[in-house]
């Protein structure tokens, strides 16, 4: 005769609580990676102020815009695509308009001598001026690629800066260069889903840690692709970033001057 043996309750209950510490501990490393992420990119920010503020104290301008850059910085010469910007204070193209369901003028686009070509030159400054480091000093500006013009991101995309000067709702006025983090490397498409670099979670983590934790305050705003990064509110000001949305909805600007 055949007995047949089953589980125990307290064998199943056992199983079940190994179960649930493995499951723990699975979420428990990936809220320690995310928060890693999230540090790293702050810091990543920080640095790049940094490098940006020790450029203009040993070179008088901006880079991408220093209008002697070849003359200043060793290196910069045609056999590095490396050029001087036109020295208007200002790098790449004067953003005057934005429009939150709709799309940002492209950026780090153009050939040489383009004005818009600044916004890959500011990091071939930086670079061959021995500042940042994570770019290729040779890299064509023409053809903008992560990690070879422009610095890449743990998070996935990268960094660009852009200069902004518009009226969202007055008073609410946005006025000077940012760095900012997101996909797309030569523009993006603001009402694209998934299209963002980062959760709102995470945006609104590093907005909190490095400013006002508003979406629309201060020195970090977010990009909103199809309103899923954050909740819209009437003054602007009173957005908030959307904590139910676990998709890569957002992408966030860091005004620095």
């Amino acid at each position: 005769m055949v007995t047949q043996k089953g589980f125990t309750l307290v064998e199943l209950a056992i199983v079940m609580i190994i179960i649930g510490l493995l499951i723990g501990g699975v979420l428990k490393g990936q809220e320690l990676i995310e928060n890693a992420k999230v540090t790293s990119t702050i810091s990543t920010l920080k640095s790049f102020q940094a490098a940006q503020n020790t450029f203009k104290d040993t070179y008088g301008g901006i880079p991408g815009d220093l209008a002697n850059a070849t003359a200043r910085i060793r290196g910069c010469n045609v056999d590095n695509d490396c050029e001087s910007g036109n020295g208007n204070s200002i790098v790449g193209r004067l953003f005057t308009a934005f429009d939150p369901g709709g799309a940002v003028p492209d950026f780090n686009t153009g050939g040489v001598g383009s004005q818009n070509q600044e916004n890959t030159q500011y990091w071939k400054h930086l670079t061959l001026a021995n500042l940042i480091t994570g770019i290729n000093p040779a890299a064509n500006t023409t053809t903008p690629i992560w990690g070879e013009t422009n610095p890449s991101s743990p998070v996935g995309g990268g960094y660009t800066i852009a200069y902004w000067n518009y009226t969202l709702e007055p008073p609410l006025v946005v006025n000077g260069h940012s760095f900012f983090l997101t996909r797309e490397v030569d523009g993006f498409a603001a009402t694209t889903s998934g299209m963002g670099v980062i959760t709102s979670k995470a945006a609104s983590n590093i907005d909190r840690k490095l400013d006002d934790g508003l979406p629309y305050s201060g020195d970090i705003w977010a990009m909103n692709w199809s309103s899923l990064c954050v909740t819209l509110g009437t003054p602007w000001q009173s957005a908030e970033y959307n904590a139910q949305d676990s998709g890569k909805n957002c992408a966030i600007w860091y005004f620095i001057d």
